[in-house]
């Protein structure tokens, strides 16, 4: 639910009245809260997972997601345990750990420990973050990781429709295609028969 430059919430409550009952879920981002927090709103048309790319101490983390106030967050793996991620899970109903992200850069530091974070998230997490641009990635940590696995990077980053799910993924993050297609709906059923 990344807005395009000058639109905001209006924006996005249009397009998830159309995508109502179509969709898992929502996930907004920092784009949009800036924006304002309208989340109560949107959670009217379905679930919302934050992606916020949480990194940061305990407290700082928790100061977010009680103002935020969506179903489930994503964070990064890499802050650790005590004094980080304990605490959130303790606060979150539903927590994901990012363990790999869709761009290159993510090869020189976080895919490096992409398994340490996947064990990471056993104790921590309902489920992980694994990009569907590298779908051997996906199909590595499936084979280590009994629970929900979402993907980004679909369509604008690269990735093709159903291409995460083949590999593994629970679900694909499509975004921009998505929400910007004249006709969502059409998108969705032209796009997704995985």
């Amino acid at each position: 639910m990344d807005p395009p430059i000058g639109e905001g919430w209006e924006w996005a409550l249009k397009v998830a009245e159309r995508l109502k009952g179509k969709v898992r879920a929502f996930k907004v981002g920092w784009p949009l809260l800036l924006e304002g927090n309208r989340v109560r709103e949107l959670r009217e048309y379905g679930e919302v997972i934050a992606d916020l790319k949480l990194a940061d101490i305990s407290y700082t983390m928790i100061n977010i997601v009680k103002r935020v106030g969506a179903d489930a967050y994503i964070a990064h793996a890499f802050v650790g345990r005590k004094d980080a991620l304990r605490e959130l899970r303790r606060e979150v109903d539903k927590l994901y750990l990012l363990v790999s992200m869709s761009h290159e850069g993510s090869k020189e530091f976080i895919d490096l420990h992409w398994r340490e974070f996947v064990l990471e998230a056993y104790e921590l997490a309902d489920g992980i973050v694994a990009p569907a641009t590298k779908p051997e990635l996906i199909r590595k940590v499936r084979a280590i990781w009994l629970k929900e696995i979402i993907s980004p990077g679909v369509g604008a980053q690269g990735a093709l429709p159903c291409s995460a799910i083949r590999a593994g993924a629970n679900y694909e993050i499509i975004g921009r295609s998505l929400t910007r297609a004249e006709d969502p709906i059409s998108f969705l059923e032209s796009h997704y028969p995985c």
